[in-house]
């Protein structure tokens, strides 16, 4: 395996830690990017910090030659998060500033995309790659148009630009409010757990499961196997099921999930499942962890952070 020198950004949050960590686990040179303030970085990854503006970026990443770039960077993953002027820069615009801020140029950018680019989608229909994708929600739009200008940014320069879009990620270190995590966190306090009706249908993969597909994505770039891929696991799930196994595996009774006791987030989409199959084809990446695994695991995970 050669060495590379990989930059990271969003290497603060719930998928780029994980990435920076296995990364620097099988022996590459890991640099975080994060905004000026950020004091710490938790898997020791060296830490550059810059403003997403044009000119910090220039500044801060003139003159580092990197060979891969994974931007898992974004803004208006995390509820509250709704600010349109912080979306345009922190999204859309993000991501070909990054391309052009670069002095020599990357070989590799992984575009760290998401499922809420696409539309709606007729319900048992998995989603393809080639389903329309402008983005319903402001941060689908945000994700869809950043990443279209940045592909035309990454051509001009002669950069490889992989695009992929990651389905439901889930597992130890996502953030509390998180379904799964909310469940069991829920569960483990003693009283009910209110949740919608739970008849809504996704698409989970275990975190080591996204970062295995992520590092796969940006090797098959280097030599031109390029998307827009999914990484998902291909199988539909629906909410309820999810937070009934996780009651079962807790050996709560299923009685303290309180269905039906809240409304539906505005905009929720009741079908969300994606076809993995083009990128499987591409890259021989398979999901290697069932969700009952992935499940056990986040609640023992949980349960240590007490």
């Amino acid at each position: 395996m050669s060495v590379r020198r990989i930059l990271v950004t969003g290497s603060s949050g719930f998928i780029g830690q994980a990435v920076a960590r296995h990364l620097k686990t099988i022996g590459h040179e890991v640099v975080g990017l994060a905004r000026p303030g950020t004091t710490k970085h938790r898997d020791g990854a060296t830490l550059t910090t810059a403003g997403i503006d044009p000119a910090s970026l220039r500044q801060a990443l003139a003159g580092e030659r990197f060979d891969w770039v994974l931007n898992l960077a974004a803004y208006g993953v995390t509820p509250g998060q709704d600010r349109i002027d912080e979306m345009i820069a922190g999204t859309l615009a993000l991501p070909a500033a990054l391309i052009q801020a670069f002095d020599p140029a990357p070989r590799v950018f992984l575009q760290v995309g998401s499922c809420a680019e696409y539309d709606n989608v007729q319900a048992g229909a998995a989603v393809c790659e080639s389903h329309s994708a402008h983005g319903e929600s402001f941060y689908g739009a945000a994700k869809a148009a950043g990443a279209r200008f940045a592909a035309a940014a990454a051509v001009q320069r002669g950069i490889a630009y992989q695009w992929v879009r990651l389905f439901g990620i889930y597992g130890p270190g996502e953030a509390a409010h998180r379904l799964p995590t909310h469940v069991i966190r829920g569960l483990s306090k003693g009283g009910p757990v209110q949740l919608s009706h739970g008849r809504q249908q996704r698409d989970l993969l275990y975190i080591d499961d996204a970062v295995s597909g992520l590092i796969r994505a940006a090797e098959i770039a280097e030599d031109g196997r390029l998307g827009p891929f999914n990484i998902c696991s291909g199988q539909a799930v629906t909410i309820r099921s999810v937070c009934e196994s996780i009651a079962d595996r807790m050996g709560i009774s299923r009685d303290r999930l309180q269905f039906g006791s809240q409304a539906l987030r505005s905009g929720e989409q009741m079908w969300m499942v994606g076809d993995n199959r083009a990128f499987a084809s591409a890259s021989g990446w398979r999901p290697a962890v069932q969700l009952e695994q992935g499940l056990d695991r986040l609640i023992e995970a949980v349960r240590d952070q007490g």
